[in-house]
């Protein structure tokens, strides 16, 4: 359970309604994800250690495995990307890790974290709108898709895997 630490400090970075993410190629095989504890999918190596790291360092959201991502003005994903990131960090700062920038490498007690957003939905405005003035509330809420890799900062082994998608904000914590 101890090793599941970080993973379970993870988990708290997005709230809603959790469920499946289609592949998007960012985790090669997804076959070996699994519903767990923490996330609908996941994976964490047998032999792996959390405890060790006093470190994290997250990179840059990657959103090349984005589905659809011509739908969307680049600036607005940019600041998607960016609020992602930044909310990694601030969980697992406020956790007691130690973050690294990015201009500082990583090193065997450092945790990496490459993130990715693979889909986006978003709510049916029009819809909210209406259904908010006849019942007060809103019917229809956006969606995120995210994948992550966790890997050893001095080896650079693959030590885990999540995905998942995150719907609303009902206040569930399975969900990144």
């Amino acid at each position: 359970m101890k090793n599941r630490t970080l993973i379970a400090i993870a988990a708290l970075v997005l709230s809603g309604c959790a469920s499946t993410v289609e592949p998007s190629g960012f985790i090669q095989d997804q076959a070996h994800l699994r519903s767990g504890e923490f996330f609908k999918q996941e994976y964490l190596s047998p032999s792996a250690d959390l405890t060790k790291y006093s470190t994290v360092k997250v990179e840059r959201v990657e959103l090349a495995y984005l589905k659809d991502a011509a739908q969307y003005d680049p600036s607005e994903l940019a600041d998607v990307a960016a609020a992602l990131h930044r909310h990694f960090e601030e969980k697992l700062s406020g956790a007691g890790f130690k973050v690294l920038p990015a201009s500082q490498p990583a090193d065997a007690a450092t945790l990496v974290v490459s993130p990715a957003l693979v889909s986006l939905g978003t709510p049916q405005r029009t819809l909210n709108a209406v259904t908010s003035v006849l019942i007060f509330v809103p019917v229809t809420s956006g969606s995120a898709g995210f994948a992550a890799k966790f890997s050893d900062g001095g080896t650079g082994k693959l030590i885990g895997e999540i995905a998942e998608k995150s719907t609303g904000g009902s206040g569930s914590t399975k969900s990144l």
